[in-house]
């Protein structure tokens, strides 16, 4: 099987940077470190991907499903030539040398001493600083990432959440399997993420006998770390994309095996890297590609410290800041710009046909995955962020950008799959389905109709989220829901049974659905799905209950006294419900 390795593809000439103290700066002393900087977009440029990616997209429009190559693209991509300059000449000042540009003409690669200052000057056109240089986890220890069904609040028979049980309920044939060649999927992570084949092997052998780990390969030569969250979390996602798209080649890809990038605002700025990586492959681009790491949106962290900052006697902007990058994945970015940065992949990639999946989050509408913990040293700034959290809704990031398919989470209410709900916070359990309405990015047009319904249906409800905690004109999320709730999974050498929860699950479990759905078309000379949100909208407005179950129980409140609940039709916990095979592959397999 071949690997898929993401490879640096140059496409201008090399320009030798030779500083003024030239080869003197030899006190490098072997010190360098290959070093990659997002040059700035050209706005205009910008605009008109944007309104191409929304064409390409649109059922009905002229341009609909006609994706671009790598190539056709690059001229949106390519910085200004002037900005690049300055780059450069900013990178020579570092004693940066042997540059190149990325075919796309928006990253530069240098190799640059271990020192180079990643903190971009305002008047250096500049997003982003990327060192290839890694100092890899040690002592991987699992925190928090994951939600283990806790004792007493949920008693569920050992083959609960199985692979086979959530097909069913979907109407998904159980030996349905891929057969196209040229099909592709992929799950990204960084840090410890990575998968174990021995124990997927395992997991095949007890929960999907269709399944291969021949199917699967290696992004990179990074397999992971055992022991890690993320590495749960890797081999959560492939474990479950895999059962639900069985004989579909699918890659597990770890860029950055860095503990800074395994939490924290290292971790966004290796997803800033990743995204564009994989936008700018020539080859091995995956039709689909499942995200589950993911964490509050840079303006709803920028929100909750500012809004701390601003408490007499509080402890200031910075104090916060640095208390939030000590937990895990709860603030992961840096700036709207790397945010942006990353939608730009997301467009790049719709615009090749791929599918890109987003998980809504874990903390129902106010936390990335839970309250902020009241104890230890910092309790008093956790008290006052979860009294600031609770009074307004704090938007996950990629979740609420306008180019993924958000998925929220499910549960079977008594082990019965036809009792169907959003996954809450309940006593004893830290998380629920995240969602809600995005601060920075318009919902599309599509989307007013039925958020105006949902509104308009919950404005009088007891505990709903007061109008000045969210923006309603918003870009809307999840899109669709899947279930979540006592999957199984293999890892650490041994298979358990209802172990693990969250929209990690959900996820890769709707992207590899989406994965036999591109399989079909795939089949029948048909293009992949690509970006699918407008019709997913469209298809579950004007055919209610044909592709997707409407899911009307559930709440985003997780701690707080107001968030959103689920009702008839779209809303902010479940989108439009969860899939049903016949009607997905009626409308979205032609």
């Amino acid at each position: 099987m071949k690997f898929f390795l993401l490879r640096w593809q140059p496409y201008l000439s090399i320009l030798l940077l030779a500083s003024a103290r030239g080869n003197a700066d030899e006190t490098m002393h072997s010190s360098l470190v290959l070093t990659h900087v997002g040059v700035r977009h050209q706005p205009s440029l910008m605009n008109q991907l944007d309104k191409l990616f929304w064409d390409v997209a649109q059922p009905g429009h002229g341009k609909y499903q006609q994706y671009l190559t790598a190539q056709d693209l690059r001229k949106y991509l390519q910085a200004d030539p002037k900005d690049s300059a300055k780059v450069l000449q900013w990178l020579r000042s570092q004693h940066c040398n042997n540059c190149t540009f990325r075919h796309t003409g928006d990253v530069v690669r240098c190799l640059c001493p271990s020192t180079v200052d990643t903190t971009v000057p305002t008047n250096i056109p500049a997003v982003y600083v990327y060192k290839d240089r890694q100092t890899p986890v040690q002592n991987a220890e699992r925190k928090r990432r994951f939600h283990p069904i806790p004792e007493g609040v949920h008693a569920f028979p050992p083959n609960h959440g199985t692979p086979s049980r959530q097909k069913a309920s979907y109407g998904i044939p159980a030996e349905l399997k891929g057969t196209n060649s040229t099909n592709l999927q992929e799950v990204w992570g960084c840090g410890t993420f990575g998968v174990n084949k021995t124990e997927l092997k395992m997991y095949y052998e007890e929960y999907c006998s269709t399944c291969s780990v021949d199917d699967v390969t290696y992004g990179t030569e990074h397999h992971g770390q055992e022991g890690g969250d993320n590495f749960l979390e890797g081999t959560l996602d492939t474990s479950y994309i895999t059962a639900f798209a069985p004989g579909v080649r699918t890659i597990n890809s770890n860029t950055n095996t860095s503990a800074a990038t395994e939490e924290g605002e290292g971790q966004g700025i290796a997803t800033v890297f990743a995204m564009e990586q994989i936008a700018s492959r020539t080859e091995g681009l995956p039709l689909v590609l499942s995200l589950s790491l993911g964490s509050l949106g840079y303006d709803s962290c920028d929100a909750l410290c500012t809004a701390y900052a601003a408490l007499p006697g509080g402890g200031g902007y910075e104090k916060c800041h640095a208390y939030i990058q000590t937990l895990r994945q709860v603030c992961l970015y840096a700036s709207y710009e790397q945010q942006e940065r990353i939608n730009t992949a997301f467009k790049v990639m719709g615009l090749r046909g791929t599918t890109v999946l987003g998980a809504s989050g874990d903390g129902g509408s106010h936390w990335s995955f839970g309250a902020f913990p009241e104890n230890g040293p910092d309790a008093d700034i956790a008290k006052a962020l979860n009294t600031i959290g609770c009074a307004r809704q704090s938007p996950l990031f990629p979740a609420n950008s306008p180019y993924v398919v958000a998925v929220g989470g499910l549960t079977w209410a008594h082990d019965k799959p036809t009792a169907v709900q959003a996954w809450s916070c309940v006593p004893g359990s830290e998380g629920g389905t995240g969602g809600g309405f995005s601060n920075v990015w318009a919902a599309p047009s599509f989307m007013k109709s039925a958020v105006d319904s949902y509104l308009e249906r919950v404005h009088n409800v007891p505990g709903i989220a007061p109008p000045s905690s969210y923006n309603r004109s918003g870009r809307a999320y999840p899109d669709v829901s899947a279930f979540m709730d006592g999957v199984p999974l293999c890892f650490d050498g041994s298979c358990h049974a209802s172990i693990v929860g969250g929209t990690s699950a959900s996820t890769p479990t709707f992207a590899g659905i989406l994965s036999l759905i591109n399989d079909h078309r795939l089949n029948n000379g048909r293009p992949s799905l690509g970006f699918i949100v407008p019709k997913l909208w469209d298809v579950a407005e004007k055919f209610p209950g044909e592709a997707f179950q409407d899911i009307t129980q559930g709440n985003t409140s997780c701690g707080c006294d107001n968030g959103f609940i689920a009702t008839k039709g779209w809303d902010p916990l479940t989108g439009h419900g969860q899939p049903i095979w016949s009607g997905l592959l009626k409308h979205f397999g032609v």
